[in-house]
């Protein structure tokens, strides 16, 4: 299944870049000052002594961007050595007291130390009706162009996924079967830490434990310097990895009813100029729906109708493991290797009752089927950067990226008779496949900033390369003798290639006190598609412009303006490029097309944010105008099996307004609230004829949170998802609420949490398809409540000689993990 050729061009690539690091770095003079120094004292307010093992974090004045970390002494001092000459601020922080920020900190040749004196730290908690408060991070922060989610502040996501966290976020909808859409779109790319997925959407999601996640960022109108793919935008998962020198972890765990288990370990080591940092995952889940679908089809020979009771699940495994290392070579260089293996996969399967009459006949049929699809795959990943920071954001990066799947998909389906107490009367039908898969994609990255006068320009390359090959052998069974048929119609090996090559730049500045970004991104890809099944060649190749603009107004710091626009595309995912079938149950079947093209979308924003007393209100308005836009087309044929077939419909435009309120009424209570009314248009040629649907749709969402006596921490969540259309059909609307209580102890090295998600088993929902030919009704129920326990606990080397503090002293930064 592994190509020598992929591994051959892996390793040359990855071998040149590394190459042309060393040679860049020793062909050119860099300056190597010995940098600028920042010390102080830490003093604890009411009694003036010293505070020992307090968090010092350094951050770029301009960017807020995170340099180096490291803690007080005994005697409460610091100091912090070897820093490039800049302008900083330093953030200070200890729980259970203040957080605090300093002033600007000027470090230049003629002044590279500074001492900040005495600094003086108050306890934050206090007693309301004896109730202890502990200030806390927000957990949506908004910033210019994306919006930050803050995992560690979310105490109802603990021990789930990705999805869990993202229920929970503006512009995000999550349906009864956890898949995950951005404004009602599923066309998003997923980053992991800035880096693509190998798996896609909401299945990429699914596989990333909540509890190795730091933040997760959406970015719904990306810029020009962001890949053009995902026309509703960007998913970042930024997983957690600490820069605070000395030795520090954390372990996680969570067991769940219905056999959900998570489990999660990070380790990191810095010293001096050395990071290297190391983790596990595990996971294992089931889920579980229940779906009723009551369709009646018109043919030639009469009307059939057949009730369907089905039960649906689906599992998800992954262990896997991480590693990395950062090194700073000197004060302006810095390289970064990191890497991960792992075995993933996922099961799901339909178990369904058939009660078959026919009319005029009406003769009863009963029958029941049994569906498998068991999918694993090894999973490598590798990364090098390089960076070279010539002065204050002024830098050049180098990355290579690669990762890769080898997996097998095996696919069970066996309709059997049966009478109507549904025992089995023997075999009606079965078919079985194996499907041998191995793709690989390459990137390599090139960026450049630099200042200039008041403004920054941002230039930079990408060059892609995705390979992916099939080899599927297809299987009938025999009902008369017993035996399997290879069917040669179905059997195939498939080559996908997809090459991009591109290219940006942007550059941003202020006038008339208007912040602005203006960018454009050029694209030229290739791809390439051909099966042994069929002779003909699917080709297809495109230069594309991607123009973005983004525009910002502040005003006296408590009101924020925005509009943006950028053009982005959406490319089909190579199993929507296959058209063999790919069978849901005996009677109905999903087939791709190889000459699907891409999606390509114009979008803008108008956004607007008020900061007043204990109160944040934000609003964003947008509209997407889609061309050639994906929709599902059913056609029942002539044998009573509907087929599922993705087209490209001819336009999709969609409008809307999104409200978010967060309110501060006490320090132990938070309120978030947000909603969502959006407008959506499909055009679509079904059936020889131009269709047209619209309707408005709706979410909103309230969040409750209290922090209570003992440092208890406690959650509520409501949501509310409205009804929605595609090309054919209409869905209803549902709603869920979760709720979760999270225990620190052992000063907060541990918590313990309880969730209950889904409490009133209310997340259902219909989905009605009508046509001259049939009609369809689809009623799915998700499983529910579920419970589940979590647990964590953090450690690291200066907790031993700890002298009565409140928690820990480790200081959660960005990173890898």
């Amino acid at each position: 299944m592994k190509s020598n050729s992929s591994r051959t061009f892996m390793f040359i690539s990855s071998l040149l870049i590394f190459l042309s690091i060393n040679v860049l770095g020793s062909s050119i003079n860099f300056p190597d000052p010995k940098g600028g120094t920042i010390t102080g004292t830490i003093l604890e307010a009411a009694t003036n002594k010293p505070m020992e093992y307090v968090n010092i974090a350094v951050f770029n004045w301009n960017d807020s961007s995170m340099l180096t970390g490291t803690i007080t002494s005994e005697s409460g001092q610091f100091r912090i050595d070897k820093l490039p000459l800049g302008v900083y601020y330093l953030r200070i922080t200890f729980l259970g007291f203040d957080n605090k920020l300093t002033d600007k900190i000027e470090l230049d040749h003629t002044k590279p130390t500074k001492d900040i004196g005495n600094i003086t730290l108050s306890p934050s908690a206090s007693k309301l009706d004896e109730v202890t408060i502990v200030g806390e991070k927000a957990k949506v922060e908004y910033q210019i162009d994306k919006r930050v989610i803050n995992v560690d502040e979310s105490t109802v996501a603990k021990g789930g996924s990705a999805v869990n966290v993202l229920e929970n976020t503006p512009s995000i909808q999550v349906d009864p079967q956890g898949n995950v859409t951005l404004r009602g779109s599923s066309d998003y790319v997923v980053l992991v830490d800035g880096k693509p997925s190998v798996l896609k959407g909401s299945d990429a999601l699914k596989q990333i434990n909540a509890a190795s996640i730091k933040q997760i960022e959406v970015i719904t109108n990306p810029s020009a310097r962001y890949d053009a793919d995902g026309t509703a935008g960007i998913i970042n998962v930024i997983r957690k990895k600490d820069q605070l020198q000395g030795l520090n972890g954390n372990i996680n765990t969570s067991i769940g009813t219905t056999d959900k288990y998570t489990a999660n370990a990070l380790v990191n080591y810095r010293k001096g100029k050395v990071n290297v940092f190391a983790g596990i995952d595990f996971a294992k889940n089931k889920y579980r729906n229940s779906i009723d679908i009551n369709n009646i089809s018109y043919l030639t020979e009469g009307t059939q109708h057949i009730e369907e009771s089905a039960d649906q699940y689906y599992h998800n495994d992954n262990l896997s493991g991480k590693a990395g290392i950062d090194i700073d070579l000197n004060d302006r260089n810095s390289i970064n290797l990191s890497g991960s293996y792992g075995e993933q996969g996922y099961d799901q399967g339909t178990d369904t009752r058939y009660n078959m009459l026919w009319f005029p006949a009406n003769g009863k049929i009963f029958s029941f089927s049994s569906n498998s699809l068991d999918v694993t795959g090894r999973v490598p990943e590798v990364t090098l950067d390089y960076t070279h920071k010539f002065g204050e954001n002024h830098s050049l990066s180098i990355s290579s990226y690669y990762t890769s799947w080898d997996g097998r998909d095996i696919n069970n389906l066996v309709e059997k008779s049966a009478n109507d107490l549904y025992q089995d009367m023997g075999t009606k039908s079965a078919l079985h496949f194996i499907k041998d898969n191995f793709n690989y994609q390459y990137r390599a990255n090139i960026d450049y900033k630099k200042p200039i006068k008041e403004g920054s320009l941002e230039v930079g390359g990408q060059l892609r390369y995705e390979n992916r090959t099939d080899d599927l052998k297809f299987q009938n069974l025999d009902v008369q003798t017993n035996t399997w048929i290879v069917n040669p119609l179905y059997t195939y090996k498939l080559d996908y290639v997809n090459n991009i090559y591109s290219g940006y730049a942007t550059f941003s500045n202020k006038v008339l006190g208007i912040g602005y970004m203006l960018g454009i991104r050029s694209e030229y890809f290739t791809r390439k598609i051909s099966f042994t099944n069929d002779g003909s060649k699917y080709d297809f190749d495109k230069f594309m412009l991607y123009p973005s603009v983004h525009l910002s107004k502040d005003l006296n710091g408590k009101q924020q303006f925005q509009l943006s626009y950028s053009r982005r595309i959406n490319r089909p995912q190579p199993w929507l490029l296959n058209k063999q079938p790919g069978y849901i149950d005996p009677y109905n079947v999903f087939q791709g097309s190889p000459i699907l093209e891409p999606e390509y979308t114009d979008a803008f924003e108008f956004n607007y944010r008020l900061m007043y007393k204990i109160t944040t209100l934000s609003v964003q308005t947008y509209f997407r105008n889609t061309r050639n836009s994906f929709s599902t087309l059913r056609l029942l044929q002539d044998s009573g099996i509907m087929i599922h077939q993705l087209i490209n419909a001819n336009s999709q435009k969609s409008y809307g307004i999104e409200a978010g309120l967060d309110l501060n009424f006490t320090k132990w209570w938070q309120v978030s609230t947000g909603a969502n009314l959006y407008h959506s248009t499909i055009s679509a040629l079904v059936s020889g004829s131009e269709s047209s649907k619209e309707a408005y749709s709706w979410d909103a969402r309230l969040i409750s949170n209290f922090s209570l006596k003992w440092g208890t921490r406690l959650q509520a969540v409501s949501y509310f998802q409205g009804p929605g259309i595609d090309a054919q059909g209409n869905t209803s609307g549902f709603y869920t609420v979760n709720i979760s209580v999270n225990q620190p102890f052992m000063k907060g090295k541990g918590n313990i949490g309880f969730t209950a998600q889904n409490v009133f088993n209310s997340i259902k929902f219909d989905y009605t398809v009508k046509s001259v030919k049939y009609n369809n009704d689809y009623q799915i129920q998700a499983e529910g409540p579920i419970l589940m326990i979590t647990a964590s606990y953090s450690f690291n080397n200066f907790q031993n000689k700890q002298r009565g503090r409140s928690d820990d002293a480790s200081f959660k930064g960005g990173g890898m993990f």
